[in-house]
């Protein structure tokens, strides 16, 4: 209170040092209270967020997945991963899409991302993203048919709306989001490390 109050820290006795360095991680989290519809088929996507959490621990992965836990965005160990990628990550996806597959979840993707993957021996269903499909993408996301929702797609732009859609309906039913494939990767390697698996020698 004195300090908040205008005195200096080291005016009232205490060292300059008053935290130990204990080596933790900290990974801030935002915490979605609510995302609004403007209309029938416009989402609005600014999302209005009630506060933070902090996810912390001695190793970043581990740190990111309790930061997601801690906001709400329960990671799955079971279900189905949408995934789309740019062009430029196709290449590192295979690798993630083989390891998601060996700790069984199922792939679905949009028609260019799921050829690639499939070229690669990857089973993957594809998915219309907003029309076009029987049930659409966002149908399975609100039925709580997809489970996580991997998209690098660049946000930014401004013929990315449906993506910008996609991400927002996600949050708003608490599914996780990724739009790097690192953040991906380690709350994977989190999940390898809880997981029971065998493999063929």
């Amino acid at each position: 209170m004195k300090v908040l109050l205008g005195e200096k820290i080291k005016d009232l006795g205490f060292l300059e040092d008053i935290w130990s360095n204990n080596q933790l991680i900290h990974v801030k989290m935002p915490v979605f209270s609510r995302l609004g519809f403007t209309g029938e088929d416009i989402f609005d996507s600014v999302m209005k967020a009630s506060g933070f959490v902090m996810g912390r621990d001695t190793e970043l992965p581990k740190a990111l997945y309790k930061g997601y836990e801690g906001a709400g965005l329960k990671i799955p160990s079971y279900g189905t991963i949408f995934i789309s990628v740019n062009d430029e990550d196709k290449d590192k996806a295979i690798n993630l899409a083989k390891r998601f597959r060996r700790l069984g979840f199922k792939l679905i993707a949009t028609e260019g991302t799921a050829d690639y993957l499939a070229e690669q021996g990857i089973t993957v269903r594809v998915v219309a993203k907003l029309q076009g499909g029987n049930p659409s993408l966002i149908n399975k996301i609100i039925a709580n048919h997809v489970n996580m929702v991997i998209n690098t797609t660049n946000f930014s732009e401004p013929v990315n709306r449906a993506a910008i859609k996609i991400r927002d309906v996600a949050l708003t039913h608490h599914i996780p989001v990724f739009s790097r494939l690192q953040s991906a990767e380690y709350i994977l390697e989190v999940l390898e490390s809880q997981a029971l698996t065998t493999q063929p020698m």
